[in-house]
Formats: structure tokens, C-alpha cells, sequence
């Protein structure tokens, strides 16, 4: 949990302080009480709730998991230990320096030793924790912890640097994993709405100066606009700057969009294999459902010769075809964010429900784009091909293979459009 030498500054934004979440979550420390279990026990220089045990973690060394309920407000955590400065604490063992969390800006609080590790000290990361700090050494409960439920906090809630000191793959299976978890990510303006109640107080203390200093700036800046543009009004023509200006409000959105499609293939690269992988069952469904209607629907006279059976078997099979596949990809997104919705092997029907909106406003955000464009390519693909000569099972393989491969590209944009478009109608009152 420790970060290495030096401090970042932050620039935030207004919106973050005053985010709708961050008065939800105070309320949630000033309302709830500090609930002591009778189970509770120290744990070497911590005080740590009964409820709390130690438990491997396959691939993550040790973790800290509830064994009975918990309610959410309660005290987990009570720190001690010793105070490190930065030197001291890089003199540390490379093992040792997993231990410590930062408590001020070159400060450290820290185990006394090897022996004083305990149930404390195994927190693992999660980008969408069930515990955070309320003070320097207090972790409480987020939401309610179920039985078997590991218990988690953001490492950003305590970890600053101005350099890569720290840094870290995350595999936690949050639709909100960032991927890499840094020194850094106390500046995520999403991270700060969520958890800057659930901060150590030296990164609050950091959020509110960046925080006035962010208004002082935006005071400061129409003015600096304002003599800039007097003092060159004169160099610049005026149908320059009028190009300039058209210019500027086309490029925005272009740099916005690009920002969004590199986000999303970032974060959500696997729905192209998905996509690719569900293709073939789809296809091999297709294809056969295709074989066994294609003579029931000829034998209905509906068309007359060869050119119009391929025309009206190329127009039904991109219909079943797309269907099959809908069912395919959905069915393999769905499975590869489980751990969204199912906690503990029992399934949160809320976060199951929202990952059905999810899949509702990408069907819905494809749909257009599919009707238009992609089934009658499908559609004249197959048709081509019939006509060249190839078998009519291949014909439909084919065509729907090129089709769903082509599909794939922009899988990754309109799944992650979608899940930030269900994450702000599920963020409260705007």
C-alpha cells in the first residue's frame, strides 16, 4: 500500500468536490455508529474485528475476508504500529515495503515487524471497494460485507507520488478495474467522486488546495484570455481568426471521440475475441436451421425460379443469422463480467440488472447501423456467393463469418458506451 518519494499535485475540476456521491458517502460516516462486535480481538499493534479472518487468496498472497455479516459503517480496523519517515521506510526489506500505507506526505505507518503482520495488513486492492479510511488509522465498511466476501479497499484512497514509485496490474473484475493501479490514480476525477470521504486526510487536505487552486485559475483565466486576445487582435485577420474559430469547434469533438475509441479499446479489447468466438456457433446454428428451412420455405410458392430462391434465402438468413449471433456475443459478455454480478457464487440481482441494461442500450445503439448497412451486406454477400457457384450451407458460413469479423471493430466502443451510459443513469440525482 506504501508509495515511494515525493507528492503529485492535482488539478481537479469543481464538479468533483461537489459531486452528489461524496454527500451520500459523508452521510454514511456522520449516520452510522461505530459498531464493536463482542468477537473483536487484537491483532499484534492492530485492533481488527472478529468478523475479520485471513485467508489465502490463490495468485495474491493472503487477503482479509468476512466470516459473519457485515453492516455497513462498521469499524474493521484500528491501525498502530510505528511511524516511518520516507527514509526510513526505504530502507525497508523489498518484502517489508508491501506493508506500510502512507499517513502524510513523507510519512509512513508501519508494523513494528515481521511478526506484527497480520489481518490488518492483508487489505488487496479493488477498484470498487466494500471499505475505506474515516480518519489516518480507521478502515470501516463501505456497504454491507457478506459471509465469505473479501474485503477490500482502492489503494488510491491512500497512495500518492509524484513519479511510477508504485504501480500495479489489477485483475479485481470490477466494471470499474482501471487495469494499472499507480501513485496516481488519486487524481481520477471518478475515483475522487466516489471515495474522497473513504481518503487518508493528507489526500483530502491535496484535493481541496488543488480544489481552490482550480478556482482561482478558472477566475484568472477569462481575464489572461481577454489581454492575450486584446494585445493580438491587430496581428491576426479577421477571416484568419474566423478559420481559426471554426476550426477549434470542428477538432473538439473529432479529439473527444478519439479519446473515447482508445478508452474503449482499452478497457473492453476482449469483446473482439468474444465476438469473433461467437461467431462460429452462431454461423454453424445458422447454417443449419437455414438448410432445414430453405426447402419448407420454397415449397410455399412464394418466388419462381433459381434467382428468386437465392434472393429470398439471402434476405431470411441474415435475420436468423444476426439473431443467433446476438445471442452468441451476449451470452459470452455476460460471462466474462460475472464477477460484476455474482459475488460469492450468489447472483446481486441490482448488478445483474444492470448489466441487462447494458446489454439493452448496446443492442439498441447497434440496431440502426445493423438494419441499414450491415444485415443487406450480409444479405447480398450470401447472394453473391450462391450465385458464383459455392454450396448454399458455405455461402451462409462465409457471408456471415466476413460479417461478424467486420462486426467485432466497433464491439469494444459500443459495449463501453454503454456501460458509462447505465453507470450515469445509475449515479443518483444530477
Amino acid at each position: 500500500m506504501a508509495a515511494g518519494k515525493g507528492t503529485a499535485q492535482l488539478v481537479a475540476t469543481p464538479q468533483v468536490v461537489a459531486a452528489p456521491q461524496l454527500v451520500v458517502a459523508q452521510q454514511l460516516v456522520v449516520a452510522q455508529q461505530v459498531q464493536v462486535s463482542k468477537l473483536a480481538q487484537r491483532r499484534g499493534s492492530n485492533w481488527v474485528h472478529g468478523a475479520l479472518v485471513e485467508q489465502e487468496v490463490p495468485g495474491c498472497g493472503y487477503g482479509a475476508f468476512a466470516r459473519e455479516p457485515v453492516r455497513a459503517g462498521t469499524t474493521l480496523i484500528v491501525y498502530g504500529g510505528r511511524v516511518l519517515t520516507l527514509e526510513q521506510f526505504e530502507a525497508l526489506s523489498i518484502e517489508m515495503q508491501n506493508y506500510p500505507y502512507q499517513v502524510e506526505e513523507e510519512l509512513f505507518l508501519s508494523p513494528v515487524n515481521e511478526s506484527d503482520i497480520g489481518v490488518g495488513e492483508r487489505l488487496n486492492h479493488s477498484c470498487q471497494p466494500n471499505a475505506g479510511f474515516n480518519g489516518a488509522i480507521h478502515v470501516v465498511a463501505l456497504r454491507n460485507i457478506a459471509v465469505g466476501e473479501q474485503v477490500t479497499i482502492d489503494y488510491a484512497s491512500c497512495v500518492s507520488a509524484d513519479h511510477d514509485a508504485f504501480a500495479m496490474e489489477c485483475s479485481c473484475g470490477s466494471s470499474r478495474c482501471r487495469g494499472t493501479v499507480t501513485a496516481q490514480d488519486w487524481k481520477i476525477p471518478a475515483v475522487q467522486a466516489s471515495l474522497l470521504p473513504f481518503f487518508q486526510p493528507y489526500l483530502q487536505r491535496k484535493v481541496q488546495r488543488a480544489h481552490a487552486d482550480q478556482i482561482a485559475q478558472n477566475l484568472d483565466r477569462p481575464r489572461m484570455q481577454l489581454a492575450i486576445t486584446s494585445a493580438n487582435l491587430d496581428l491576426v485577420a479577421p477571416e484568419q481568426r474566423d478559420v481559426s474559430a471554426v476550426w477549434m469547434a470542428a477538432i473538439r469533438p473529432v479529439m473527444w471521440c478519439l479519446r473515447f475509441t482508445r478508452q474503449a479499446l482499452r478497457q473492453e479489447w476482449a469483446a473482439i475475441p468474444i465476438s469473433c468466438l461467437a461467431a462460429l456457433p452462431s454461423n454453424i446454428a445458422t447454417c443449419f436451421l437455414m438448410e432445414l428451412l430453405a426447402p419448407l420455405v420454397l415449397s410455399w410458392g412464394l418466388v419462381e425460379g433459381q434467382a428468386g430462391g437465392v434472393a429470398l434465402i439471402s434476405a431470411i438468413t441474415p435475420i436468423i443469422g444476426y439473431s443467433t449471433y446476438l445471442v452468441a456475443y451476449y451470452a459470452g459478455m455476460l460471462f466474462k463480467e460475472q464477477g460484476d454480478y455474482i459475488k460469492d457464487g450468489v447472483l446481486v440481482r441490482s448488478e445483474f440488472s444492470k448489466k441487462l441494461q447494458v446489454v439493452w442500450v448496446d443492442f439498441l445503439a447497434h440496431l440502426p447501423s445493423d438494419l441499414i448497412v450491415v444485415i443487406p451486406l450480409m444479405g447480398a454477400t450470401q447472394g453473391a456467393l450462391s450465385v458464383a457457384g459455392i454450396a448454399q450451407f458455405w455461402a451462409i458460413f462465409w457471408a456471415q463469418f466476413t460479417a461478424d469479423c467486420a462486426y467485432a471493430i466497433k464491439e469494444p466502443i459500443f459495449w463501453h458506451g454503454a456501460k458509462r451510459f447505465v453507470a450515469w443513469r445509475s449515479s443518483g440525482p444530477r
